[in-house]
């Protein structure tokens, strides 16, 4: 069966037609829907942009792993931020810890790296591991201001929370 998929009519400024074609695309799930989806990422209206994210989601694979992280690092909203990182942590394929590392390692928000360590416990491997070991533990600033507390706490969960899937 051949599909024509009208591209632009993800791009459409009226969110209902760009929000409806990106979730169309995303329960179809064809083997290019991650990267028909991927632009209206960065459509204007949000409700477009949380269709996107989810239709990355369902599609997986690494187009949409790659279209998730750029995202993450270039989107300034950081409340659909964090639902990509948990739509990128919940893709079923390899490697995916060392995206989750590479986006904490190059944002400087906070609750960001906050949302990352949560979604790293979900990517179990011993990369994991090791990352979630060493932004666990306190630093001195941490020990005089008690900054990072709540970094520190998640990062320690998701540490255990590996650990404990690593050893079954």
């Amino acid at each position: 069966m051949v599909v024509h998929v009208d591209a632009p009519a993800l791009a459409d400024p009226d969110w209902f037609l760009g929000r409806n074609g990106v979730m169309i695309l995303g329960d179809a799930n064809f083997p290019e829907t991650a990267k028909l989806v991927a632009p209206a990422l960065f459509h204007a209206h949000p409700k477009v942009r949380e269709a996107a994210v989810r239709s990355l989601g369902k599609a997986g694979g690494p187009a949409a792993s790659d279209a998730l992280a750029s995202f993450i690092l270039k989107w300034e909203n950081r409340e659909e931020t964090f639902m990509a990182i948990t739509a990128l942590s919940l893709l079923p394929q390899p490697g995916l810890e060392e995206k989750l590392i590479e986006i904490y390692k190059k944002v400087d928000h906070y609750d960001t790296r906050v949302t990352v360590a949560a979604a790293l416990s979900r990517v179990i491997s011993p990369a994991s591991l090791a990352f979630l070991g060493v932004i666990s533990k306190k630093t001195i600033l941490e020990l005089i201001t008690g900054a990072n507390k709540v970094l520190r706490n998640t990062a320690r969960d998701s540490f255990e929370k590996v650990k404990g899937a690593l050893k079954k």
